[in-house]
């Protein structure tokens, strides 16, 4: 699906876009992980039931278990003890992330590369998941933010999917300059990948926080309600040990808030050496949940 040029319009974007006849869905299972783990009462006995269903995940959250991340010393022999190992929290992020791996495994990248994607995504979720954690008013939505880390950049899966020799384009014209915009992503794609991000995500039925959240990383102020979920997860993102060609970087001394009336104001370099064990911590399990 080629278009006969290196730059595409909106309209002609929009067009494919709506002529997809398959769209890359969440699988069921990670669906219902995500769905339980929402809720308070869930035990992970309710989990382990859920996970079983899919042999591939069983298998893959075993590895997990098993894997130098996870730190056993004895190896686990039974779902049950493997999610022990791991815990809710890591369980929601490794079936999310495996989950969105094989949903978008059809979508054969044509230029963007694919596996530094999947380390940025992985790394900025796992970073903005404990950042919330550690948050008293945003504790308990760990598991969303988690979501919208993982989803923030998935435009650009979408658009290099759609138009390819456009993607490529784009590319060069960033190597050229050494910058990057979403200017310069709608000049030459059409839109910008925040707004073929929301567009696609729309199909998905998510909870509208995820979706506002995800797509207002760039401009938090206008996720309305859940300002202080986007302006946690543009934290995230920037501190995130991986990032992609695209991605859109702000300058280490900028000051990054979460909270409007936060007393100590800290620039992005004090916030990566406050957080380095959690940004080392992100990096490890981008490493070990993309790997295969």
């Amino acid at each position: 699906m080629s278009p006969v040029t290196t730059q595409i319009s909106r309209g002609t974007l929009l067009k494919r876009m709506q002529e997809l006849e398959t769209l890359p869905t969440l699988p069921a299972v990670a669906q219902k992980v995500f769905t339980l783990a929402s809720d308070p009462e869930v035990t992970l006995k309710d989990l382990q039931g859920v996970i079983m269903l899919d042999p591939p995940l069983t298998a893959k959250v075993m590895k997990v278990a098993n894997s130098a991340y996870a730190g056993r010393r004895f190896p686990a022999t039974g779902l049950e003890s493997a999610l022990v190992t791991i815990g809710m929290q890591e369980l929601v992020g490794i079936c999310t992330t495996i989950g969105l791996l094989n949903a978008f495994s059809p979508w054969v990248p044509e230029y963007f590369d694919r596996r530094y994607f999947w380390l940025h995504s992985a790394s900025s979720a796992y970073i903005a998941q404990h950042l919330a954690l550690s948050d008293p008013k945003l504790s308990g939505k760990s598991h969303e933010l988690f979501l919208a880390g993982i989803l923030h950049d998935i435009g650009w899966i979408v658009m290099d999917y759609l138009a390819p020799d456009s993607v490529k384009r784009a590319y060069i014209m960033r190597e050229e300059i050494r910058e990057w915009s979403s200017k310069l992503e709608r000049r030459y794609l059409g839109m910008d990948h925040v707004e073929a991000g929301f567009l696609f995500l729309r199909f998905w039925n998510l909870p509208e926080e995820v979706v506002f959240v995800a797509m207002s990383h760039h401009e938090p102020e206008t996720a309305g309600p859940w300002k202080r979920h986007a302006h946690l997860l543009q934290l995230a993102i920037q501190l995130a040990p991986y990032k992609h060609p695209f991605s859109i970087l702000v300058p280490e001394e900028q000051v990054i808030s979460v909270d409007s009336g936060q007393k100590k104001l800290l620039t992005l370099a004090q916030w990566r050496e406050r957080e380095s064990n959690l940004v080392e911590h992100a990096k490890k399990f981008a490493d070990m949940i993309t790997g295969g």
